[in-house]
């Protein structure tokens, strides 16, 4: 999907503006995006623009995910890229805590975390009962896990990184 959202923007981009589109010509950028499965398209771009670049959820895992066959296969990339994730949430966890100037602020971390933890666990729940059930959508819950996993260890990040910031 995200690969898919690069291409889109970039194929709006073309549309849109005239230096790409045939009409008038303007100073533009080319360079060649490669797919996760190595296709490669030659992109041109309006100088000064600049494309949302896909970020792997962790290292090698989209390698895996290409060359995944199997649900089986698929699985062993999700635990590996959870496995880094889980880690980093670890580390992001260990800076704020350490970070933090009080204790209260230390146990707020904490209650924001098992907060997170719970929606989590409801929100994959409900995927694998009532979406990845039906087979079609069954890596749905993996998906949902690597992402909202993500988005915790970058909000972890930035909250520890702030809280050093104040401490200095």
């Amino acid at each position: 999907m995200h690969h898919l959202s690069t291409l889109a923007l970039a194929a709006l981009l073309c549309a849109a503006h005239p230096a790409l589109a045939g009409g008038r010509q303007g100073p533009v950028q080319e360079f060649d995006f490669v797919d996760p499965q190595g296709l490669t398209y030659q992109v041109r771009i309006p100088e000064g623009y600049d494309l949302v670049r896909h970020q792997e959820i962790a290292p090698g895992y989209d390698q895996c995910m290409g060359a995944a066959r199997v649900r089986y296969d698929s699985k062993a990339c999700f635990d590996q890229a959870m496995e880094y994730l889980n880690a980093r949430l670890r580390e992001g966890m260990a800076r704020a805590k350490k970070a933090c100037p009080s204790r209260d602020c230390q146990n707020s971390l904490v209650q924001l975390q098992k907060d997170w933890l719970a929606h989590g666990k409801s929100a994959g729940d409900f995927l694998q009962k009532y979406v990845a059930i039906y087979g079609y959508t069954s890596e749905m819950p993996m998906e949902f896990a690597l992402e909202e996993t993500l988005q915790q260890v970058r909000l972890l990040e930035a909250i520890a990184g702030h809280l050093e910031d104040f401490a200095r």
